[in-house]
């Protein structure tokens, strides 16, 4: 800490006049609420803290473990104290939604607790000029969250953190995150308020519908030759795979998703709302047996088409087989892909 309080002039020290009281609920468990009657103590912002904040923006939910990750020196302990710290300044906050996990495994001690970045926080980021995607207002959308969404979430944090861990060392292979794919987007895309949101028109059962689907991430893969478009469909398996019916337009299933993503290719749709000439959908579940029955509906749906447009793994997979770069991977036609191929 030393060495990098040096590095700072003093011009960076951030000091609170007085306890910070947040306008949100407070929680009746201690680890996630703010003391409101003690003011907390002074840090010096340093560029560790800034690149911590960065990666709450561009994820929107990170737990103390997948930070840990993004700092790199492998100090749980000092980690939390940041947390703690940047959240007693309204920097950080630890949604209240997670409360349902810490009655669940209370007695599991001290469980990995989630935080997101608050407008305090993205401020402070645009005033030290971090690039951030300023429509990234994520802090909006904390209120009312379900433990089940913030599981969600911290998933597709989880595989986005696996992709630039994964990454090689000497920079031949390099990932865009969808918050940085966003520029590259037609204008009219750019200027509409849900930008990753995909809306194709199809003829479904034989009466036309438009199908709606936002993908959990959009990120690329590239050398300095190749690169390669994806769009990453989370399942934790609480999701119906088809209504009753069968019907693709009943709800959001994932038959559904696979029509809109399937029609999206068939029309051209890629291309004309992100400028993708390509793109593969990539999803990550549950179980073996749940990507037997996910290729079956994939077959309904496509009769058989576009089968290399959909790739499946599980976090078993991942785990075992070398991680998300590995052969983890597993299409309608072959098993152990890898996402990038020589």
């Amino acid at each position: 800490m030393t060495s990098d309080c040096a590095r700072y002039h003093k011009a960076m020290l951030i000091t609170a006049t007085r306890p910070f009281k947040s306008r949100k609920r407070r929680s009746e468990y201690a680890r996630l609420a703010v003391p409101e009657d003690v003011c907390p103590p002074s840090f010096r912002l340093t560029q560790r803290i800034l690149k911590l904040l960065q990666a709450l923006a561009t994820h929107r939910f990170l737990s103390t473990d997948q930070l840990v990750l993004v700092d790199g020196s492998n100090s749980a302990a000092y980690v939390r104290h940041l947390m703690r710290v940047l959240m007693r300044h309204g920097l950080v906050e630890r949604p209240i939604g997670q409360e349902a996990y810490l009655a669940s495994f209370l007695h599991n001690g001290n469980y990995s607790l989630a935080h997101a970045i608050t407008r305090a926080g993205m401020k402070l980021l645009a005033e030290h000029r971090v690039p951030i995607d300023p429509r990234l207002d994520w802090t909006t959308k904390h209120t009312g969250m379900s433990p089940m969404f913030l599981a969600h979430a911290l998933e597709v944090s989880q595989f986005m953190l696996d992709c630039r861990l994964a990454l090689p060392a000497d920079g031949s292979l390099e990932l865009v995150d969808h918050n940085d794919l966003l520029h590259e987007f037609p204008e009219t895309t750019r200027a509409r308020k849900f930008p990753y949101q995909l809306v194709v028109s199809a003829y479904i059962d034989k009466l036309p519908q438009t199908l709606t689907v936002i993908p959990d991430r959009l990120f690329r893969l590239h050398t300095p030759q190749h690169h390669w478009n994806f769009a990453l469909e989370n399942d934790r398996g609480t999701e119906s795979l088809a209504t009753r019916s069968k019907k693709s337009t009943k709800r959001a299933t994932w038959r559904k998703k696979v029509s809109a993503y399937y029609h999206a290719y068939r029309s051209g749709t890629f291309a004309q709302t992100w400028g993708f000439p390509s793109l593969r959908i990539v999803t990550v579940t549950t179980s073996e047996a749940r990507i037997d029955h996910m290729l079956e509906h994939q077959h309904a749906v496509t009769d058989g088409n576009a089968s290399r447009m959909f790739l499946y793994t599980t976090r078993e997979r991942i785990e075992r087989r070398g991680g998300v770069l590995g052969p983890v991977w597993r299409s309608a036609e072959s098993d152990s892909i890898r996402l990038v191929q020589a």
